[in-house]
């Protein structure tokens, strides 16, 4: 992949917050309150997009399974296996084609975040995306913990590094959890779930603090947002 396509010059050192506003999408914010971003939790593969006031917005790579007329999003954290399949990848791409048109006359950049259960789940697929998509219209908001699953909790600071070794200059953004991660649920219902900031550090399985002290060598050159956790 030619890593001159997909670098960018953005740097920040005070980390951006999302809105308080139930909105959708949601403003994400610098450190004076002035939106750079906008956050969606639509499901790209089935719900319309919404319009980014910004011109950049991000959103899940998508998940398989039908949304509810109103683009509930209440299958988004399944276990579907056939997230992995090249199928699924033909699915996204396809959805992105048929909106480059539209992206690219109202001048919207579209960032997709991944997730462990959604179609760009690793470190090999997100740079596919990158080199079948990056550009103009469409980039990467890399979120490495939520690329994991629960059982790689006790191996979190090798994957996270080599999440970033192949993925972090590749970013326009950088999210990040608030208060850290933590389980939440059992057996196949279990997952990872981001924590507000005012989550005492021994109640995260993995705390910010050791998230932030993982990724810090990767992080100069990011925009990083905080999250406080989606619901």
């Amino acid at each position: 992949m030619d890593t001159s396509r997909h670098r960018h010059a953005v740097q920040t050192s005070t980390p951006h917050t999302l809105s308080p506003a139930p909105t959708n999408p949601r403003p994400i914010l610098d450190a004076q309150g002035n939106p750079r971003a906008e956050w969606t939790t639509v499901n790209i593969l089935t719900d319309p997009l919404p319009k980014a006031t910004t011109k950049t917005l991000i959103a899940w790579s998508g998940w398989l399974g039908e949304s509810s007329p109103s683009g509930g999003t209440e299958r988004r954290w399944e276990r579907d296996h056939r997230t992995w399949s090249p199928s699924a990848y033909d699915q996204l791409a396809a959805r992105l084609r048929s909106i480059r048109e539209h992206a690219e006359h109202t001048g919207t950049k579209l960032l997709l975040r991944p997730h462990a259960r959604h179609i760009l789940n690793d470190p090999q697929r997100c740079a596919r995306y990158l080199t079948d998509f990056a550009g103009p219209t469409f980039g990467l908001a890399l979120d490495p913990v939520s690329m994991l699953e629960p059982s790689m909790l006790p191996s979190a600071e090798e994957h996270l590094v080599r999440i970033m070794e192949r993925l972090g200059s590749h970013t326009h953004w950088l999210v990040l959890p608030e208060g850290g991660i933590r389980v939440v649920g059992q057996g196949e219902d279990a997952r990872l779930a981001f924590l507000p900031g005012t989550t005492p550090p021994g109640e995260a399985d993995l705390s910010h603090a050791d998230i932030h002290r993982i990724l810090t060598p990767s992080m100069s050159q990011a925009n990083i947002w905080l999250d406080p956790g989606t619901p």
